[in-house]
């Protein structure tokens, strides 16, 4: 069921994937959509991949959705990127921090 009790969005907005498929190409939307406990803690530029992977999994027919198996393998990358970016960035600091000292 996709409204939610005591709701206070319009009608319209209950349905979550409903109100999320067209803003999953909206890149403002996009970044509005993000937990706000999570900003800051990833580059605005990483969301439109995971954005794709979301399309995969709320597609008006279910027929049309993506196994799980695809959506999980799909995660794989964008997920080892950021992991790497991070470790890139910590060697950095590390780097500039040894230099400066």
């Amino acid at each position: 069921m996709c409204t939610v009790s005591g709701c206070q969005r319009p009608r319209s907005e209950q349905c979550s994937v409903k109100w999320a498929r067209p803003r999953l190409h909206d890149h403002d939307a996009l970044i509005g959509m993000v937990d706000p406990a999570l900003r800051g803690l990833y580059p605005p530029k990483s969301l439109p991949p995971f954005a794709d992977i979301v399309s995969l999994c709320v597609q008006a027919d279910p027929a049309h959705r993506a196994p799980i198996s695809e959506v999980v393998q799909a995660l794989i990358l964008p997920i080892l990127m950021y992991k790497v970016l991070a470790f890139s960035l910590e060697i950095l600091e590390t780097s500039l921090s040894y230099c400066n000292n």
